[in-house]
């Protein structure tokens, strides 16, 4: 069993420094009286996620901010990466924050950020945009001034009924439940363009193909490679605001998203949004299955509105599990694939299989020369070609244990704890091959391994809630 490595103390660490009320002694003791842990490894790695990735993240009313709020971003070249809050990073921490004492008030307040932009956002731009929720917004640029954004994939929902079901915070689950049906209805009126039941990307006010892009949050992705802006094919006057394909990756996530606010909304006695919830999922699973799945590929696909699939297949045609979209045939076909050597990677799961063309990974954190991209500061990247991102992990193992196969969920969460354990960070991605940590350290979406392990997903690392 491996323990954490002498960096998860780090020597720049001020003995008297506290977050969120708690100093490093007392949030290990508080960790301690409230998990049992199987190891001695579980345990340092749950005090130094917790302490490096999860409460360091909470931020005091800044700017516009006039609540707390968290930013996901780590260590980066000197910087801190990523400051403001994000739809996709925010809910990966609140689900091992609302876990510690008395943090229900601060992730009420997280929560109530989203909701308050929301509500601004409504009040500035035409009915047909109303329910969007910004991807990310930061101290100087919070509540929305025109009209002009985009969104991520919707994570939200999820977020709130992990929290609900943990806390029984009803009045919280309440408060949230109009809020994720605009976004939601926001989503599939202003992203399934044709009205089949998929969801495309899009962003307002910008011709910058890349902010489109971002909306699927695997920001660089090679099935989005051809990604353009269009009109709208069925009012024209909203302008060239819309993507010409329709991505895998959000089409499962929002019907993932949607079973996640149909129980939630069913347990708190709302039996009409429910139905309205199911609808939606039972219109968005047959048209994924209709447009998207290939035969011969045993997988479904991201496409063209015509119909033809994209050939690329990147993580996202994995989270299809996660929205229990598959029929239990089309499943099985996936997961054997998934069991192959172009995705069961030494740490697995890559965010494109090792076969196909786009593949690009830093194997052992350099880049190729010279790069094929480069990003919006002149900087080489190699995102979402090959390299591993623990939440999609995270995701992948829980559709593929809803399926029945809790070997390779067990397999994908054991490989992605033990590498972060082995390198002493829980970092914003890895590569496949070596593990070595690849972006930000101490980064707040990773904490999502932790999540891993409170879902009983890993088989070597164990902790159980004390009531």
């Amino acid at each position: 069993m491996y323990r954490f490595q002498p960096a998860f103390i780090h020597e720049s660490d001020d003995p008297g420094e506290t977050h969120a009320g708690f100093s490093r002694a007392s949030l290990f003791e508080a960790l301690d009286a409230s998990f049992d842990f199987a190891d001695e490894g579980t345990r340092q790695f749950f005090h130094h996620a917790y302490w490096r990735a999860v409460l360091p993240k909470i931020r005091q009313p800044q700017g516009e901010f006039t609540r707390r709020w968290m930013t996901p971003g780590g260590p980066y070249h000197g910087q801190q990466a990523y400051y403001g809050q994000y739809i996709w990073d925010t809910m990966f921490m609140l689900d091992p924050l609302c876990r510690l004492p008395d943090q229900v008030e601060t992730v009420r307040e997280v929560l109530r950020n989203f909701w308050e932009f929301q509500d601004a956002w409504d009040s500035i731009v035409p009915d047909y945009a109303r329910g969007m929720i910004q991807h990310g917004f930061a101290p100087h640029k919070f509540l929305p001034k025109k009209f002009e954004g985009n969104t991520c994939c919707p994570w939200l929902a999820w977020g709130v009924e992990r929290i609900f079901d943990y806390t029984g915070d009803e009045s919280l689950a309440r408060e949230a439940l109009p809020h994720l049906e605009r976004y939601h209805d926001w989503f599939w009126r202003e992203r399934d363009m044709d009205g089949i039941g998929l969801i495309s990307q899009g962003a307002y006010g910008t011709d910058q193909v890349q902010t489109m892009r971002d909306e699927s949050g695997y920001d660089f992705a090679p099935d989005m490679d051809e990604l353009a802006y269009i009109q709208h094919p069925r009012f024209p006057e909203r302008g060239h605001a819309y993507g010409n394909l329709y991505g895998v990756t959000n089409t499962a996530y929002l019907i993932h998203a949607e079973r996640c606010l149909k129980r939630l909304a069913e347990t708190l006695g709302d039996f009409d949004m429910g139905a309205r919830r199911t609808t939606r999922i039972q219109k968005g699973v047959a048209a994924a299955r209709e447009w998207m799945w290939n035969e011969q590929t045993g997988m479904f696909h991201t496409i063209r509105r015509g119909g033809e699939k994209i050939p690329t297949l990147t993580i996202g045609t994995w989270m299809t599990l996660l929205a229990e979209i598959p029929t239990p045939e089309q499943a099985q076909h996936m997961l054997a694939t998934m069991r192959t050597p172009q995705w069961m990677t030494p740490l697995p799961l890559p965010s494109v299989g090792r076969c196909d063309p786009t593949w690009q990974p830093a194997t052992i954190g350099f880049l190729p020369h010279p790069p094929k991209r480069i990003d919006h500061l002149g900087q080489a990247y190699n995102m979402w070609r090959g390299d591993v991102w623990p939440p999609c992990s995270y995701q992948v193992a829980v559709g593929a244990a809803m399926y029945g196969t809790k070997d390779i969920a067990a397999r994908i969460c054991d490989a992605t704890v033990m590498n972060a354990m082995q390198w002493g960070d829980v970092n914003e991605r890895y590569c496949c091959d070596t593990g070595r940590p690849l972006g930000p350290s101490d980064f707040g979406m990773s904490a999502s391994m932790l999540s891993m392990i409170y879902d009983g997903l890993t088989s070597q690392y164990r902790a159980s809630m004390r009531h």
